[in-house]
């Protein structure tokens, strides 16, 4: 195997493991590691240099994104925003975003049911806002027809009114904590992926879409960001994203930035019914429902907002 493809595929794939650690293991000791993990593992594929290694950590990690989701995560992993309400759940997905919906619903609703299917109502409204979820928020916002699409999910979700749960006062200090470093650990996964050039690898086969899928580049992509979505941690693949985006040549990189926005957060649905502790059997086919109405949605608003 040629070297760059192997570096590009061990350092991808050490990526990729994190990122789904990342919905697995929140302990903030993971995301510390990160950095000097990288740092042999690219030293060993003599991807690092010591004399450019700083430099290069200043200067090629996604800072900006990570912070903008830094900042964003201390609002969720607080425990601020604490509703067991449907109404309220949509709304407040919207707003501030899905994932500050699902861990207050881990605080706020005991039936672990229809706990799923709020989690998941809040992921279809996370369409509707422009920082409603890690991919709009990086990718920026979907527009008015993915709102649509937002409310539509939303519904599926639908659950009976229920009691208000009582208000709780937010957690500060965990968020203050892992936060940041999971924004590092964004930072320095992407950096990975740059280093190893498994970044331009993907934007090459992004290149060939049209030849080999010519009319239906967009949805290729939906179906990969939904793909990258259930798997991965969604605040790594939208800056993975926008980083491959930014090296594509001569393609239509807006929709191809629509499709990808849509798709991982559809997709992103599933980890957060394990963030939230959610009934994974009520959840799995309701989120299998949603994918399968953006998949139609897809084939008749996608086009036009490309």
């Amino acid at each position: 195997m040629p070297e760059p493809v192997l570096n590009a595929l061990i350092l991808g794939i050490l990526g990729v493991l994190v990122s789904i650690a990342m919905h697995l293991w929140r302990r903030p000791l993971l995301w510390v590691w990160t950095l000097p993990v990288g740092l042999l593992v690219g030293a060993a594929l003599k991807l690092v240099d010591s004399r450019w290694a700083l430099t290069s950590m200043l200067a090629d990690p996604p800072w900006r994104s990570a912070l903008i989701l830094g900042v964003w995560w201390l609002i969720a992993r607080s425990g601020l925003i604490r509703t067991n309400r449907w109404s309220s759940v949509v709304l407040a997905a919207a707003l501030v975003g899905d994932e500050a919906v699902a861990i207050g619903l881990s605080l706020a609703e005991p039936d672990t049911a229809r706990r799923a299917r709020l989690v998941l109502a809040a992921s279809g409204a996370s369409l509707i806002g422009p920082a409603g979820g890690a991919a709009s928020l990086v990718l920026g916002w979907a527009g008015v027809p993915a709102m649509g699409l937002g409310l539509a999910l939303a519904i599926v979700g639908f659950c009976a009114p229920a009691p208000e749960s009582a208000t709780a006062r937010p957690s500060w200090g965990p968020a203050a904590l892992t936060a940041p470093l999971s924004a590092l650990a964004v930072a320095i996964v992407v950096w990975w992926w740059t280093l190893s050039g498994a970044l331009e690898f993907v934007a090459v086969g992004l290149e060939l879409l049209p030849m080999r899928l010519p009319g239906s580049e967009p949805l290729a992509v939906l179906g990969g960001g939904v793909l990258a979505g259930a798997l991965l941690q969604e605040g790594v693949a939208a800056v993975g994203v926008q980083e491959v985006l930014s090296r594509t040549l001569d393609v239509s990189t807006e929709a191809y930035r629509l499709a990808a926005t849509v798709g991982l957060a559809v997709g992103g649905g599933l980890p957060l019914l394990l963030l939230s502790g959610s009934r994974l059997r009520t959840g799995v086919g309701i989120w299998a429902l949603q994918v399968a109405i953006t998949l139609v949605w897809a084939v008749f608003f996608l086009p036009r907002m490309a």
